[in-house]
């Protein structure tokens, strides 16, 4: 570590203390990146760093206070808020901003790298219907990326096939036993793998309860499908198209809504350029080494 000039650490949780400490002893820079889950608070998911004060939060704040910079990968995670996730409608606050304020010039949105030469469109039919793919590794998890309510809106559509991957195996076994007979549940992809379903399917879900960047949107949509997703994080910004936006978690509205997708005319290249337009001129690794001053 001496011979470093900085330390960058994705993801703020226990790991981060350690380095952000050594990094501050030996008179080093330290990034964080944050996500989601580590600038959150959401109770109705029990969900967030900032849900309740205890060990985790305090562990945080003080990486946080201490680090050099902290990057968001999206501009909602530095402040926003999420009224989807909030049957009340008053909203839960995401974004370090809303919690630590006194931090702003350290905060820098540094958009996640995306290989759009590995993620393309593929003149091909896409047989499949409706796809989402996402890390399901505990019931939370479920519920979080909204895969029960694709559970509800499959039930609406029984002609239509639904595919949901990313399970571990034990939630694999866990939800094949009450999936509807028209949802295939696979389990973690590799890249190749989640190309090709991107590439043999026609509309993408994402209608999660909160979310970041929301990586696996655009890796779909880069690939050519037909986005639907909920109001929440970057997921409007990156589809900006209001007619493909669920505002409220609701089965018969998202059915609706992914019908719509569906009869689509817009060809694949069309949604693989609205990915490359919200993307931009993205260089992260450049923008690390101008913050660093490497």
């Amino acid at each position: 570590m001496f011979s470093v000039r900085a330390v960058i650490i994705n993801f703020g949780a226990w790991h981060t203390v350690v380095p952000v400490f050594m990094a501050r002893m030996l008179g080093k820079k330290s990034l964080v990146i944050v996500g989601g889950f580590d600038v959150s608070s959401i109770p109705s998911l029990e969900y967030g760093v900032f849900l309740r004060k205890g060990i985790l939060q305090t562990c945080m704040r003080w990486t946080y206070k201490h680090a050099t910079y902290i990057c968001p990968t999206s501009p909602s995670l530095k402040a926003s808020t999420n009224y989807y996730a909030d049957a009340s409608g008053n909203g839960y606050k995401i974004g370090l901003l809303n919690y630590m304020p006194e931090l702003e010039k350290k905060v820098h949105v540094i958009l996640q790298q995306m290989d759009t030469s590995f993620w393309h469109y593929e003149h091909q039919a896409r047989k499949g219907h409706f796809l989402a793919i996402a890390y399901i590794y505990h019931e939370q998890t479920f519920f979080v990326k909204g895969f029960d309510l694709i559970f509800e809106a499959a039930r609406l559509l029984p002609e239509y096939s639904f595919t949901l991957a990313g399970f571990s195996p034990e939630m694999h076994t866990q939800y094949k036993a009450i999936a509807p007979p028209n949802v295939t549940l696979l389990g973690f992809q590799s890249p190749d793998e989640a190309r090709k379903l991107y590439a043999t399917h026609k509309v993408f879900l994402m209608p999660s309860m909160t979310e970041g960047l929301g990586q696996t949107l655009l890796e779909a949509m880069l690939c050519g499908c037909v986005p639907v997703g909920s109001n929440v994080g970057a997921i409007p910004y990156i589809i900006n198209d209001d007619a493909l936006i669920l505002n409220k978690k609701d089965a018969k509205q998202f059915a609706v809504l992914i019908l719509s997708a569906f009869n689509s005319t817009h060809k694949p290249q069309y949604w693989h350029q609205k990915a490359l337009d919200f993307l931009g001129n993205n260089n992260r690794l450049q923008q690390f080494q101008t913050l660093i001053g490497t």
